[in-house]
Formats: structure tokens, C-alpha cells, sequence
């Protein structure tokens, strides 16, 4: 299993996991299994175009997925998947 590392921002869709388990082959795959195990997650990842919104990062194994191959970047089973979201303020 694939483990997702879910930033304190989002963990309201998590019922306050900061992890959630899924399977996966892919890094699009892993996203889209977290969204159906967190409705509602997924709009804050993802543009209407299903492109990852601008202030979302997410890292493979500590590997910026941008870096690899995106979001077709190959997991293996005990991958773990972090999710980093860009904060702003004055």
C-alpha cells in the first residue's frame, strides 16, 4: 500500500488522519484513490482541468514529482506520497 501524507490543512476531508493508505501505480492514481477516500479533497488538489493547482507539491519517496514524471510517476507498493501546500500571508 501506498502511503499519502495529508497536510494539517486538509485533514478535515481525513476525519484528522495525517496519513491515508491507498493502491496505487501511479502518483495521478494515488491522488484520485485518496479523493475517493476523502470527498471533497480533490477540489482543493485539483484545477477543473485536472491539473494539480498551482500551490500544491507533492513529493514521492522526498522526490519533487515534477522532477520525475509528474503525475504519471511510478509508485512502488510502499511508496510514501507527501503533499505539500504553499502558504502565503503578510
Amino acid at each position: 500500500m501506498v502511503k499519502i501524507e495529508v497536510p494539517s490543512l486538509l485533514r478535515a476531508f481525513t476525519r484528522s488522519k495525517s496519513t491515508v493508505e491507498v493502491s496505487a501505480d501511479t502518483v495521478r492514481d494515488a491522488l484520485d484513490a485518496l479523493e475517493q477516500a476523502a470527498p471533497g479533497i480533490g477540489a482543493r488538489l485539483f484545477t477543473s482541468k485536472r491539473e494539480l493547482q498551482k500551490y500544491v507539491t507533492v513529493f514521492v519517496d522526498g522526490d519533487d514529482m515534477r522532477a520525475l514524471d509528474g503525475l504519471d510517476t511510478k509508485l512502488t507498493p510502499k511508496a510514501t506520497v507527501s503533499i505539500l501546500l504553499a502558504v502565503a500571508g503578510g
